[in-house]
């Protein structure tokens, strides 16, 4: 799944789009707020008890590299930043 957003963020970005399907759509925000159960936003963003933050952080190397190579935690925090609350409440 993460690979298939993965290429629709970079065939959005070839026409020109800031978001998977281009323009904002619901899926731009479902992205934005699964990837946390994966690679959380920062404390300063998504404060939690310590313990906690590894039970939302992935420990697959793989995926880390794709999130980072794709650019789509690029994007989650982008979405955070420009349209959901900071910091996040659990």
């Amino acid at each position: 799944v993460v690979e298939l957003l993965a290429e629709l963020l970079a065939e959005s970005r070839g026409r020109g789009g800031r978001h998977l399907l281009g323009e904002l759509t619901a899926l731009d925000l479902y992205w934005a707020t699964f990837a946390n159960l994966v690679s959380p936003l920062p404390p300063e963003l998504m404060p939690m008890p310590p313990a906690l933050r590894p039970m939302f952080t992935s420990s697959d190397p793989e995926l880390h590299a794709l999130l980072a190579k794709s650019g789509l935690l690029e994007l989650r925090d982008r979405v955070y930043r420009e349209h959901l609350e900071l910091p996040v409440v659990l």
